[in-house]
């Protein structure tokens, strides 16, 4: 008797575990998500995240900073590469700034300007056009994004890593803590 209700109860077990993966499995397939530039957020946060790539073109001497899905104008002819993971940004807002960040491209110079939304009327009265939302900041307890500009080359360049520029030099001039990423 002991040796049946034992195994009705571990059949009952893996029948319920099995309805579970399939409900979960079924919720997955539902949703259109592109897994390049999504990664679920932790179970604290219950958000999801956008990795925000940076690429480099030798030809332009220029830095792109956008989501896998959005390459730089011209890519791949201008030289363009991917030089991975720049930061991760929260794919919504409640982490410190409700002001999305959108990435914005200077036809003219080719200068890739990342900038709060509420910026964006005077930095495209300056020329520039608006080529993607690419996510909202994290609070100060996250990792500082560093801003440099190059006005030999009207270029931007933005780093969690102080050791990549410092302070500024060979061109770049270091303008701070420009928002918090992870």
């Amino acid at each position: 008797m002991k040796k049946l209700f034992f195994a009705s109860a571990c059949a009952l077990t893996l029948l319920s575990c099995g309805r579970e993966e399939s409900e979960i499995q079924g919720e997955i397939d539902t949703k259109n998500i592109n897994k390049s530039t999504l990664v679920k957020g932790g179970e604290a946060s219950k958000t999801w995240e956008k990795v925000i790539t940076r690429y480099y073109s030798n030809t332009m001497m220029k830095h792109y900073f956008g989501s896998p899905n959005q390459l730089p104008p011209g890519f791949p002819a201008l030289g363009w590469r991917d030089e991975g993971a720049a930061f991760i940004l929260a794919g919504e807002s409640g982490f410190g700034h409700i002001d999305p960040l959108y990435s914005m491209v200077h036809p003219g110079n080719g200068d890739n300007l990342l900038i709060f939304a509420h910026d964006i009327p005077a930095v495209a009265a300056l020329g520039y056009q608006q080529k993607e939302l690419i996510g909202y900041p994290y609070g100060p307890d996250a990792k500082p994004v560093y801003r440099y500009y190059r006005p030999s080359k009207h270029g931007h360049l933005y780093t969690t890593n102080w050791n990549e520029l410092g302070g500024g030099g060979n061109g770049w001039t270091y303008e701070g803590v420009f928002f918090y990423a992870k």
